[in-house]
């Protein structure tokens, strides 16, 4: 796979609530929070609510991501 073999070098995913960066190996990872902060699937299922949030990523083509910010999305 591109994730095991050392292609990929930045990947994101979405929807857990808890917006988080980490690094697996040498890939740097962005987990996105939701959009929307009460859900009751989420509060009763996975015992999980969080603030609507999303990651904004700035990225040049030769350099990769060159700036990230964490939009809180609350009215």
């Amino acid at each position: 796979s591109k994730w095991l073999d050392g292609r990929l070098s930045h990947a994101v995913a979405g929807h857990y609530h808890t917006p988080t960066s980490l690094y697996i190996n040498d890939v740097r990872v962005w987990v996105n929070g939701s959009t929307e902060s009460y859900n009751s699937y989420a509060q009763e299922q996975l015992a999980s609510m969080g603030r609507p949030c999303q990651f904004t990523l700035f990225v040049k083509p030769d350099k990769g991501v060159t700036a990230e910010y964490l939009v809180q999305l609350e009215e």
